[in-house]
């Protein structure tokens, strides 16, 4: 009985060592980096939206981010690089990045590879919706962008290629109805038509050397077609503009 006894008080004083131990590593390794709304650090906690728990094995820093002071997750666990601690902004080496809405709903989920961006990457809407679909290769946009307005309706879509916005690209208003149909190159706008929300013509322009020809146009709220501008490389040609009834009441030809 004595023996144990003397065993029960052995292991439960072993046991207790640990823990102490097991305290004093994890108190000494994991530490907290505090954030302010716009990703800058901040050293008091009452003006911080978000903190960061790191922790320092030795190799390599692991990483998990939380919104602030209600501590739901902001992102999974991920290793950083130790020059990149302060960076509010994940910049991770290798692997999956996920990021969360304070209800846990996904906000970001991508792929890094050799510390740039891989793949196919995702960002949703609190509603679910999703925002943004674009790739990448090399750290660099490749390929189809798609993006959507948190109703559903489609935002924009374009081209990508060695990281330059290439071909066509179109963009849509809330409701629909088509608000930009442009032809890039290299990354620079060609030729751009431009609508209002209700479907009117406003511009139908190609841009050469930072030049632009082509027609400009106003509307009255009545549909009324109320100014029309042409340009031949930046220069104005001619404008005429009209009344609501229709009738010119002003006639430039240059």
């Amino acid at each position: 009985m004595y023996v144990a006894r003397r065993i029960y008080w052995y292991v439960l004083a072993v046991i207790l060592i640990l823990i102490v131990l097991v305290w004093l590593i994890f108190s000494h390794t994991h530490k907290t980096v505090y954030f302010d709304a716009n990703g800058q650090i901040v050293n008091k906690q009452s003006e911080a939206q978000y903190v960061r728990q790191f922790h320092d094995n030795g190799k390599k820093i692991e990483v998990q981010d939380f919104y602030y002071p209600d501590k739901s997750k902001y992102s999974d666990s991920y290793a950083l690089p130790i020059d990149k601690l302060q960076q509010f902004i994940p910049a991770m080496k290798e692997g999956k990045l996920q990021l969360w809405y304070p209800d846990g709903q996904k906000k970001i989920q991508g792929n890094y590879k050799n510390g740039k961006p891989v793949g196919q990457w995702h960002t949703w809407y609190p509603n679910g919706q999703m925002a943004i679909e674009m790739s990448w290769q090399k750290g660099q946009p490749s390929g189809r962008t798609m993006s959507w307005y948190e109703n559903g309706q489609k935002r924009g879509e374009l081209n990508f290629i060695n990281g330059k916005a290439e071909g066509r690209w179109q963009r849509w208003y809330p409701n629909g109805q088509l608000k930009q149909d442009m032809y890039v190159h290299h990354g620079i706008v060609q030729t751009m038509t431009t609508w209002d929300d209700k479907g009117h013509l406003l511009a139908d322009v190609a841009i050469h050397e930072n030049k632009v020809s082509g027609v400009v146009l106003s509307w009255y709220d009545s549909g009324a077609k109320k100014s029309e501008s042409v340009f031949e490389k930046n220069e104005l040609m001619r404008k005429t503009e009209w009344d609501e009834d229709g009738l010119v009441v002003d006639l430039n030809d240059n």
